[in-house]
């Protein structure tokens, strides 16, 4: 006979799935700027990072996609890219998940006394009904949410004027910055250099990065 899944292993499976969303990367993009047509460039992470193995990392990212966007990395560069980044110490949040388990049927035992005119007398049985399932309660868990910050700024290096400025917010459960600084940057680059004033919010994951997009 098949056995049934336990109560608690019912809800270790409904909450490994609550969490399996977690790895989703929830962007919101602003962007503000007057870029014309694509320029020479050239890229350097702000202080105190500005000596980081990982910010450099992130500057050939960014620089890869300027390039895709027909830009041009030179020694004598029109414009001075800068960026910056961040990840607070995160908070606590509550969810919970619903707690599957038995709600009807399966083995009924019963017995009692009957009386009549001719005197009493006892009864027992059992009867069986199929089990049948659902939703019996509610478990609460909490988890880690962390709050990660891309900022990426274009001067022009003869003029000194800023021709773009935008900033990349996302929240989750990862408490690394690499691991979503791919994704984040892809959510920035997202129609590059996009409407001015606007701000996009885009769902990634690690495999495709950008997989929604929806502008206000």
């Amino acid at each position: 006979m098949q056995m049934l899944p336990s109560l608690r292993a019912l809800v270790t499976i409904a909450l490994s799935a609550a969490l399996a969303g977690c790895v989703t990367v929830n962007s919101t993009t602003t962007v503000f700027h007057n870029i014309t047509k694509p320029e020479t460039f050239s890229i350097r992470p702000t202080a105190p990072i500005s000596e980081s193995l990982e910010a450099k990392s992130y500057a050939d990212l960014i620089a890869q996609k300027l390039i895709e966007n027909g830009w041009s990395k030179s020694d004598k560069a029109a414009t001075d890219v800068q960026f910056a980044y961040s990840i607070d110490n995160g908070h606590q949040e509550i969810d919970s998940v619903p707690v599957f388990g038995q709600t009807g049927g399966g083995t009924t035992y019963s017995s009692g006394t009957v009386y009549g005119g001719g005197g009493f007398g006892t009864y027992s049985g059992t009867s069986y009904t199929p089990p049948t399932f659902g939703i019996v309660g509610a478990s609460t868990y909490s988890y880690s949410v962390y709050t990660r910050k891309l900022m990426v700024w274009i001067d022009e290096k003869s003029t000194k004027k800023r021709i773009y400025e935008a900033t990349v917010v996302s929240r989750g459960s990862s408490s690394s910055f690499n691991v979503v600084a791919r994704c984040m940057i892809d959510a920035l680059f997202k129609d590059f250099p996009g409407k001015s004033g606007q701000t996009t919010k885009i769902s990634a994951d690690g495999n495709k990065c950008v997989v929604n997009e929806t502008k206000s």
